[in-house]
């Protein structure tokens, strides 16, 4: 409508990135990656990983060192350099947080950390990893917003690839291989907007 009249607008469109981590993927930079891309700004970004496809080959590796990760990061006030990750926009956010947990869990997911509001002056929620996930959960399918990381094992790359390709918020994804060659082939491939090989 904004076009029709010449209207300038700025639009704020979902996403559900997927982060996919290959066979041979780096499991020290993919989680890297998978904790930076899922909690910064609290995971209030539209191109935040919001999803993990991890290779059975190395997905336990990964979701041990995701979770290390994910349980030093310290909550608080952002204007603090001490703080890594803020406070959420407002207190609905924190109530589809708890949903898309809660429906996880009913469906056979492991809080493996986080998952709780965090009492205090504001609106803090615990940085949360889920494993064991599967593409019933609306945590695979529905933006998150918020400070949530999903993880699924995949029997392979393709696997990651047709479920990363199921979403209809395709405005980012990440791809983690060795090989450039193949996570540049493997990338085009993937229905996103733009696509990351190793970052």
């Amino acid at each position: 409508m904004c076009g029709e009249r010449l209207i300038p607008c700025v639009m704020e469109l979902g996403g559900k990135a997927p982060l996919i981590a290959c066979s041979d993927a780096d499991v020290e930079l993919a989680a890297q990656a998978a904790v930076s891309g899922g909690f910064a700004n609290s995971g209030q970004i539209c191109i935040a990983v919001e999803r993990v496809y991890a290779h059975k080959s190395i997905a336990e590796q990964l979701e041990r060192r995701i979770i290390e990760r994910t349980r030093a990061l310290r909550v608080g006030d952002p204007q603090q350099q001490t703080v890594d990750v803020g406070a959420i926009i407002f207190p609905k956010q924190i109530d589809v947080a708890e949903a898309h947990i809660a429906d996880a869990l009913a469906k056979g997911a492991v809080l493996a950390t986080g998952g709780h509001r965090i009492e205090s002056k504001g609106n803090f929620f615990q940085p949360t990893v889920l494993t064991n996930c599967n593409p019933s959960m609306t945590v695979m399918t529905e933006e998150i917003f918020g400070p949530i990381v999903p993880v699924m094992r995949v029997d392979s790359d393709e696997e990651a690839l047709s479920l990363a390709n199921r979403s209809h918020l395709g405005l980012n994804a990440y791809v983690f291989t060795k090989d450039r060659a193949y996570g540049e082939a493997f990338a085009a491939r993937v229905e996103a907007g733009s696509v990351m090989v190793n970052d």
